[in-house]
């Protein structure tokens, strides 16, 4: 499998790829080029399915090594489901194709208590000559 080098030294991406990760978690969605893009949603898709994984002080300990400051309590207290990719317009000065990347929470189903569906009369209305 090639592993995509963004066109930098293993330790420069590997802190790239931590600082998009932070600030995905921080602001839930974040603008970057399409490669940037690609790399960070298998990178956040493998950061959620840890966070399934792990318990307690294990899962929080594996999270403050991949996040950066604010982002792992952030990333603790909510619940993701998945991360989303869109296309968006092409950089100004290079051309380059940007993205923008997602976090999707998991919504949990709410039960509204005493509502109920209100059945309407959808019969034909005829009109008077």
């Amino acid at each position: 499998m090639k592993k995509n080098k963004l066109s930098h030294k293993k330790s420069a991406r590997d802190r790239l790829i931590r600082n998009l990760l932070s600030s995905l978690v921080l602001y839930g969605e974040i603008s970057t080029s399409a490669a940037k893009a690609k790399v960070l949603k298998s990178q956040a898709q493998k950061l959620i399915h840890l966070k399934d994984e792990q318990e307690g002080f294990n899962r929080k300990r594996l999270l403050e090594k991949i996040l950066y400051g604010g982002a792992t309590e952030m990333f603790e207290s909510k619940k993701y489901s998945s991360v989303s990719i869109f296309i968006l317009d092409q950089r100004f000065g290079d051309g380059a194709q940007k993205m923008l990347v997602r976090l999707n929470e998991l919504k949990s189903p709410t039960k509204a208590e005493g509502v109920s569906k209100v059945k309407t009369n959808t019969s034909k209305i005829t009109k008077k000559k």
